[in-house]
């Protein structure tokens, strides 16, 4: 049974979710999970966080709190006689949540776009950059089994999901965001020695690998669903294209362009790669066109992203990369 008053409103897959969960297990807190459908916000979610409209929340006495990072402090400072998840030194703790941002800000960013590229050279580069994030972060482990010393602590739970969904990111997106050669589907003790060694570790903690969903539940949820992304996204593409160049007027340069380009996206992003790199594509796009354009470029590009997301909001609604940039 839960602890009176105290839910968490949440997706199962989202990493940020997982942070709230294992610093409430950890503790030993007993709690009401709420399930969230993303692709569906309910208006519990909207009533609880109105600002952000994002999991996970955390309600304890009827009272709402967003932003995982700032939960797991707040945990930790209510449950004052549970274990220990900040440091008890003060300038330990300002380590520990100058690490923690870093990892939000400058690591996860870097993880995601490697996932959402296409194959190419321009991945190469990404992947390189998200392995340069992640060898800045392992000085923080320097000398300690954890980040938090002897013992999980916050900045584990910050970045604990990296050791579940590194290796599903680097399958996913045929590449490895760790190693410099060749595909890997997990870490390396050759590029990361103590990112590796802190994956064992970290993994092998009971609360750790019973909070994080199962990898086998993760993957197939990623996957795209190739049969409508080579044919149904490609015609979407084309259809959306030629739409706005009507309603832009016969004779609008703009329009005929973006509708080109639309159509080349199609065939070159969607058809030849099908798959996630395909959505990228259309993605840069976006950006592209409505860079020094005409709101009608921006009106295409971001009626093509809309189309395309929307018949796969499903799938991507659950996946635990989108979900990095979706939930806080």
């Amino acid at each position: 049974m839960a602890e009176e008053g105290v839910k968490v409103v949440g997706m199962w897959a989202s990493p940020f979710v997982a942070r709230v969960e294992m610093a409430l297990r950890l503790k030993g807190v007993t709690y009401e999970y709420l399930r969230e459908d993303l692709a569906n916000k309910s208006e519990m979610l909207l009533r609880y966080n109105p600002v952000t409209k994002k999991v996970p929340v955390l309600v304890h006495g009827g009272k709402p709190m967003a932003e995982s990072a700032v939960i797991v402090e707040y945990i930790d400072e209510v449950w004052k006689d549970g274990y220990p998840i900040m440091p008890a030194d003060p300038y330990e703790r300002a380590q520990a949540r100058f690490w923690a941002r870093y990892a939000d800000e400058k690591c996860n960013p870097a993880i995601y776009v490697v996932y959402t590229s296409a194959i190419g050279e321009g991945q190469a580069k990404l992947v390189h950059e998200a392995q340069e994030c992640l060898k800045t972060l392992q000085k923080a482990l320097e000398g300690k089994k954890f980040f938090g010393g002897d013992a999980v602590g916050y900045l584990d739970i910050v970045v604990g999901w990296y050791a579940r969904w590194v290796p599903i990111i680097e399958e996913l997106s045929a590449t490895s965001i760790v190693t410099l050669g060749g595909f890997s589907t997990s870490v390396t003790d050759q590029e990361l020695p103590m990112i590796k060694a802190w994956f064992d570790r970290i993994l092998a903690i009971d609360v750790v690998r019973e909070t994080l969903p199962p990898r086998d539940k993760l993957l197939p949820l990623c996957k795209p669903d190739s049969d409508w992304v080579n044919l149904g996204g490609f015609w979407s593409l084309v259809a959306v294209g030629w739409i706005v160049s009507v309603m832009a007027c016969v004779g609008s340069s703009n329009a005929v362009w973006v509708t080109a380009m639309m159509t080349w996206a199609g065939v070159h992003g969607v058809v030849l790669d099908g798959g996630w790199g395909g959505r990228s594509r259309v993605s840069s796009l976006s950006l592209t066109t409505g860079e020094g354009g005409t709101p009608l470029d921006v009106r295409a590009a971001t009626l093509v992203v809309g189309a395309v997301a929307h018949r796969r909001r499903p799938r991507l609604e659950c996946c635990p990369v989108v979900a990095v940039a979706r939930a806080a």
